[in-house]
């Protein structure tokens, strides 16, 4: 079977990881899974993820940590899908490009997946995001190819195309 895409899975509940891992290899993803925030940045250069899965409540450095020193890595970031059993302000989450409240509907989940993947991987890889804060808000950039959406929170998408 060829892979689909790589997903690096960041989740500190054993049976949720296997669960998941299992769902992603089944449906042809590649996955690498760690335990915390730490671990994640550890494993981003020599696994090489296409997206990110990431439970935001973990121990060592939380999905909060993880996001905040992700940002700050130079070059191009991955789109991030975050997921939590508890509570979430989801404004908190930044550039995460879809939050799943446990427990989830794992169908739901796939779908995402692939129109992430499908958003991100055009052929060639031509894919960045751009974060711009601006008057308390987050706006997200996709760019693909000069195709560009424009995620400034829940309910407000703009899609344009750059000239």
């Amino acid at each position: 079977m060829t892979l689909k895409h790589r997903v690096l899975v960041v989740e500190d509940d054993e049976s949720f990881c296997q669960l998941i891992s299992t769902v992603l290899v089944r449906a042809g993803y590649g996955t690498a899974v760690v335990c915390d925030g730490l671990a994640a940045l550890d494993a981003l250069e020599s696994y090489k993820p296409d997206v990110i899965f990431l439970d935001m409540r973990l121990p060592l450095l939380d999905g909060w940590g993880f996001l905040q020193k992700y940002r700050d890595l130079p070059g191009l970031h991955k789109p991030i899908i975050a997921s939590s059993a508890g509570n979430v302000d989801r404004t908190s989450l930044g550039d995460v490009i879809e939050f799943f409240p446990k427990p989830f509907n794992i169908k739901s989940f796939l779908t995402v997946l692939e129109s992430v993947i499908l958003k991100t991987m055009d052929g060639a890889f031509d894919y960045r995001i751009n974060i711009f804060k601006m008057h308390g808000a987050t706006l997200i950039f996709w760019c693909n190819r000069g195709n560009c959406d424009c995620y400034g929170g829940a309910n407000t998408h703009l899609a344009f195309e750059m000239n």
